[in-house]
């Protein structure tokens, strides 16, 4: 019994000590308090069918950075590895 009361302490305290983390949950709209979110509607790529992805202002924010950031990255990494330039085909 003590062993399982050390055992739930211990995860208590490591989901105390976690970061906050998105979860992904199906809800429906009236399930859920609205206030203070923006709520987008998204279409992942390859798809037709567009979902409403409710989220904090600071989160979509945050969301838009790493994007922004991502796509930067991909971008330097074609540069690093395209020969257009090399065979006089460039400007």
């Amino acid at each position: 019994m003590k062993g399982l009361a050390l055992i739930a302490l211990a995860v208590a305290a490591s989901a105390c000590a976690s970061p906050a983390t998105v979860t992904k949950t199906r809800t429906t709209l009236g399930e859920v308090d609205l206030t203070g979110l923006e709520c987008r509607r998204e279409t992942d790529a390859g798809s037709i069918r567009a979902r409403t992805i409710c989220a904090a202002p600071a989160d979509w924010a945050a969301f838009e950075a790493r994007s922004i950031e991502r796509t930067q990255r991909q971008l330097d990494e074609a540069d690093r590895y395209t020969n257009v330039f090399q065979f006089g085909r460039g400007p």
